[in-house]
């Protein structure tokens, strides 16, 4: 079969009345994409090997864009504080790693209270 060029395509498309196949509502994701794993994840199916290499390798890449010094100041001293080293990577500083123990006794001490 011979190779079309795009006019030719086109001409073809408009002679035999088809329509070009178009994104937006009605079309469907492809696997391997990100939206072929939020597909599957909509249809309450789990996602093919291909769609959960594709929606990791996106995350990980929307996690690598903001540079460290352009995200929000870490709350030291508290236990988000703690959340926010863990999250980025970076060791917890004194004072964060003290609310972080602190706010765990307190939550154990409530629990041992309610018994």
């Amino acid at each position: 079969m011979a190779e079309l060029t795009d006019a030719q395509l086109d001409d073809l498309i408009v002679a035999l009345r088809l329509e070009r196949p178009r994104r937006g509502p009605g079309s469907r994701a492809a696997c391997g994409t990100p939206g072929g794993y939020n597909r599957h994840v909509r249809a309450g199916e789990s996602a093919c090997a291909p769609c959960r290499t594709a929606n990791t390798v996106a995350k990980r890449g929307q996690r690598a864009t903001t540079p460290l010094d352009q995200l929000a100041p870490i709350p030291h001293g508290e236990e988000r504080g703690a959340k926010q080293h863990r999250y980025r990577g970076v060791p917890l500083c004194e004072p964060c790693r003290r609310a972080e123990l602190d706010g765990a006794a307190r939550r154990r001490a409530a629990r041992k209270a309610n018994r």
